[in-house]
């Protein structure tokens, strides 16, 4: 795992209703935000979550100036760090990590169907693939 950031932020549950501290590695190369209940866990490799990056929008709280929110697939998750240069540190290295792996996913839609529609001989789009872009533009993949 190549982790560019790693520390401790409390997370905000549900189930308990209320801030539980985490031990959290960001792994750039993966484009994942792993938690654990404490460092030591870490060690042992015994994860207890983690948050997908790609295609993420980081919020940052009104509450105080310690914590911000990662809204990803619909869910929004909670985070509070110890103070505002911590939450100024970890929000640079997500928004790095979310950045690259959003890229990266675009780049590799528009390749294929560039690839796919691009008629090389002809230097026009196949006609055979035209329902095909426009069922692509339709999910927005275009």
């Amino acid at each position: 795992m190549a982790s560019i950031m790693e520390g401790p932020l409390s997370k905000w549950t549900n189930v308990m209703k209320g801030w539980q501290y985490r031990w959290f590695v960001l792994d750039y190369n993966a484009g994942l935000l792993s938690y654990y209940t404490s460092k030591d866990k870490m060690m042992r490799g015994s994860r207890r979550g983690c948050v997908r990056l790609r295609g993420a929008v980081i919020g940052i709280d009104d509450e105080d100036d310690s914590t911000f929110t990662i809204t990803v697939d619909q869910k929004t998750f909670h985070f509070q760090a110890r103070d505002a240069d911590e939450r100024e540190k970890w929000i640079h290295a997500l928004e790095e990590t979310i950045l690259r792996h959003t890229l990266q996913l675009q780049d590799l839609t528009i390749t294929i169907c560039v690839s796919i529609l691009w008629d090389e001989s002809e230097r026009k789009l196949n006609p055979k693939e035209e329902e095909k872009k426009q069922h692509w533009f339709k999910w927005g993949l275009m």
